[in-house]
């Protein structure tokens, strides 16, 4: 039963977290550490409906918010007043919060990928993150979201809006990278403020918006290194009535 395993796993890391956390008091030093807790992805779409990531859209896995917008909690009672930082931040942001936190410079603390949380964090509140998975193009700046992913064949016999990853899954050889598709693509823009859910695709509204954020993930790629791990699974799904390809 997929939920009592769920449940068996959130209430092991529970007791193992309490104990962290106990230890740290027992020993007068909870006061001044800081504690970072975050998921890694959106709920998963494979373990039966044990989880949920609703009112989000999509899954572990996908380019929408389902499966990159997850609680992000931190605790250093020495420094941090109790309150909700409602501006994203990215995990890439703990090695500078930390090295912040500890007195030391960080190579990129003040840089364009790490944002040290300690420092006058709503002073980043119009920051854009980027996301790269394989021919996959994901902005996130203030408001907008813009999502550029591979267009895909329906799968046959699969319903409506099934999760994901039982649908359709293709391995490629080592070393061969994902590319795109030669149905094209899918361009896709959000106005999250209005459509936290993803639902409303408004980049035929908003061509000028689209040019903007696809010119600033160009800008962010330049800098990048190519993928030193090729994309390895495709995995085909119907979201919101499009057939998309993913990669990871």
């Amino acid at each position: 039963n997929y939920h009592r395993v769920y449940a068996a796993m959130l209430t092991a890391m529970d007791d193992g977290i309490g104990r962290l956390v106990q230890h740290l008091k027992t020993s007068g030093t909870y006061d001044n550490t800081l504690i970072v807790f975050l998921s890694d992805n959106g709920c998963p779409s494979y373990i039966g409906g044990a989880c949920s990531n609703a009112p989000l859209q999509a899954w572990k896995g996908y380019p929408w918010d389902g499966g990159i917008r997850v609680p992000f909690l931190v605790s250093w009672p020495r420094s941090i007043t109790p309150g909700v930082y409602s501006n994203p931040v990215s995990t890439l942001d703990i090695a500078a919060t930390a090295a912040a936190a500890a007195g030391v410079a960080h190579p990129g603390a003040e840089g364009r990928d790490l944002v040290s949380l300690v420092r006058d964090p709503a002073a980043h509140s119009s920051r854009a993150l980027f996301w790269r998975m394989g021919p996959t193009r994901i902005v996130r700046e203030g408001r907008w979201k813009l999502v550029v992913v591979n267009r895909s064949a329906p799968v046959g016999g699969a319903p409506a809006n099934r999760a994901t990853d039982d649908l359709s899954r293709s391995m490629r050889p080592d070393g061969v990278p994902a590319v795109v598709s030669a149905l094209g693509q899918w361009t896709l823009l959000y106005d999250l403020e209005v459509d936290p859910g993803e639902k409303f695709n408004i980049a035929e509204r908003h061509p000028e918006k689209v040019k903007e954020l696809l010119q600033k993930w160009d800008q962010w790629n330049e800098r990048n290194i190519e993928p030193q791990w090729t994309s390895r699974r495709g995995v085909a799904a119907e979201v919101e009535n499009m057939w998309v390809e993913m990669f990871n």
